[in-house]
């Protein structure tokens, strides 16, 4: 990769959150420290709190209560302008069950200081829009929305100081909307979807100083799309996917969180991830551990965290590519623990303060076509029992400059091939690109590089990699796999509308591996094709 091009982008990106941080570091810090109040003394007040059960009901209270709309998709019930504090135990500032008649609550002031009582609490309810609302110091949840609940919209909310999480989906709860919603200090996640919530769609919220993560998904919650959204200050992970498959984040930033930024963990697979960045989060900018299989992580950032990516804990058969590595404080790639068949292709990584990739205890992973620079320890490290790992057509630069190889393997079954050595460039006296003499990779494992590479561009490949997904993203779903679709409801601004994902499955993952194959099966050609001339020139 030209560096000079990499090096402007990382200026880009710097100037940028310089920026972003010039203009809401101070708002953050006295948000946190005093979360802003909606309530006006021209709004009306009321400690009942408002139950509504079956659309009979919402029409007779709404006869009684003068609120406008008949609850039809073009004329719905509007509740607005209200302040609501309950006191009681199990009583929901507003708490609608049963109900699919249309309706908008709005610029509301919530607050249920009862035992086990939430902001707001929707059970089996349908095509409900909140906008604009403050739902703060709750006893349990800020939005309680649980028992296959649907459909229903959620922009612009403030939800602070809630006992338990500020956003909670729940019980089968799915193609629900959340747009530009703000969850802070609340006493567990920002955002929470658990139990078989599916398809539903986070877009340009904001989760910060909350006691767990800012985003959670997990207990078989799948097919869910994650875009625009931004996770700091959390006491622990930035975004976090559990137990769920098929999750598509995509343009989501995690930053200063207290843990790690992105994770994919316990038997979590087929998510992909693509342009998001991690960046100071004091452990892993991103990690697929426990199992979590067949993710794919494209273009992303890892930038000043502890370690940049970790592949851990029997975690395979993922694929890496065009993902940034840099400046964190461990190594940019860390893979361990039974982790194999993992692909790395065409990520940049450098100036991390140990190695640019670890390998331990893991076998059969493919490092290829990757940026490997100026980082500390070695550019490639492989540990104990790390084996039969190909090192293919990489440019190795400047790496353990005080040492004597820029790479090391204990193990000898290690393959490196092809790759670019910035101290060992020649001689290539027959200029057929390739240095005349091996290169030595230290350790006790023995290992050579047979074809080192005489210039750096010659590692490029022609190959194609995916091309990096912007905010509008589809791939090719599996036949098992919803479509994920944001459509606009009501009179919904068209904001909604900018997204369009179907989920990735079994096309997306059979495309990078058709590409990997075509890249290891390109290799080999090559691999024989050199040896056979220099053999002829020996002859």
């Amino acid at each position: 990769m030209n560096f000079n091009k990499f090096r402007s982008v990382v200026i880009v990106l710097a100037v940028a959150s310089l920026a972003f941080f010039a203009m809401t570091s101070s708002n953050v810090s006295s948000f946190h420290e005093n979360p802003t109040k909606i309530r006006d003394v021209s709004m009306a007040t009321t400690t009942s709190g408002i139950f509504i059960d079956g659309n009979a009901d919402f029409a007779t209270q709404a006869s009684m209560n003068g609120w406008p709309g008949d609850g039809s998709a073009s004329n719905p019930y509007i509740i607005e302008n209200l302040v609501i504090v309950t006191n009681q135990s199990n009583t929901p500032a507003i708490h609608v069950r049963n109900t699919n008649v249309y309706f908008i609550i709005r610029n509301c002031s919530l607050t249920a200081l009862g035992t086990d009582s939430s902001g707001v609490v929707l059970y089996n309810v349908t095509n409900a829009k909140f906008e604009n609302n403050q739902v703060e110091d709750n006893a349990r949840y800020g939005f309680y929305i649980l028992a296959s609940s649907s459909n229903n919209t959620f922009i612009n909310n403030t939800v602070t100081n809630s006992n338990w999480s500020g956003f909670m989906v729940y019980l089968s709860s799915s193609n629900n909307t959340f747009i530009n919603n703000i969850a802070a200090n609340n006493t567990v996640h920002g955002f929470w979807l658990q139990n078989s919530s599916s398809n539903n769609i986070l877009m340009n919220n904001t989760a910060m100083y909350n006691k767990n993560s800012g985003f959670q998904v997990d207990d078989s919650s799948n097919n869910n799309t994650l875009v625009n959204n931004t996770a700091m200050y959390n006491d622990g992970y930035g975004f976090i996917v559990i137990s769920s498959n098929y999750n598509t984040l995509v343009n989501n930033t995690a930053m200063y969180n207290n843990f790690i930024g992105f994770s994919m963990t316990t038997t979590s697979s087929y998510n992909t991830l693509i342009n998001n960045s991690a960046v100071n989060n004091n452990n892993a900018g991103y990690t697929v551990i426990g199992a979590s299989n067949f993710n794919n992580l494209t273009s992303n950032i890892a930038m000043n965290n502890t370690v940049g990516f970790l592949v851990g804990s029997t975690s395979s058969y993922s694929f890496f590519i065009n993902n940034t590595a840099m400046n964190n404080n461990g190594n940019g790639f860390s893979v361990d623990s039974s982790s194999n068949n993992n692909t790395f292709m065409s990520n940049t990584v450098t100036k991390n303060n140990n190695h640019g990739f670890y390998i331990q205890q893991s076998s059969n992973n493919t490092i290829k076509a990757n940026s490997i620079t100026s980082n500390s320890q070695y550019g490639a490290y492989l540990g104990n029992q790390a084996t039969e790992n190909m090192i293919l057509n990489n440019s190795f630069e400047f790496n353990n400059v005080n040492g004597a190889a820029q790479a090391y393997s204990v193990e000898p079954s290690n393959i490196f091939d092809y790759n670019f050595w910035s101290d060992h460039t020649g001689p290539d006296n027959d200029e057929d690109g390739i240095v005349d003499i091996p290169y030595d990779i230290e350790g006790p494992g023995g290992v050579q590089d047979p074809h080192p590479i005489a210039d750096a561009s010659s590692t490029n490949d022609s190959t194609t990699v995916p091309p990096s997904s912007t905010k509008t993203t589809t791939m090719s779903p599996s036949t098992t796999n919803t479509t994920a679709t944001a459509e606009p409801t009501n009179n919904e601004t068209a904001t909604t509308s900018i997204l369009q994902v179907q989920t990735p499955g079994g096309a997306w993952y059979f495309l990078l591996t058709s590409m990997a194959s075509a890249l290891l099966m390109k290799t080999k050609r090559v691999r024989k094709v050199s040896s056979k001339r220099k053999k002829n020139q020996h002859v």
